[in-house]
């Protein structure tokens, strides 16, 4: 079963980011300016699975 999270909640917000730093950029090796453009900003939303 997979639960989906959408928010745009501060608590959200920092769950994301966290994630997709974790993944992309240490476990993949993705460059961070890579990952992180003027899309990530506050007021976006976000979805976790």
């Amino acid at each position: 079963m997979v639960t989906v999270k959408v928010g745009a909640g501060a608590f959200q917000r920092a769950a994301s980011l966290n994630i997709r730093f974790h993944v992309c950029v240490l476990e993949r090796g993705i460059d961070r300016a890579d990952e992180f453009d003027s899309h990530d900003e506050k007021g976006t939303f976000d979805a976790v699975a």
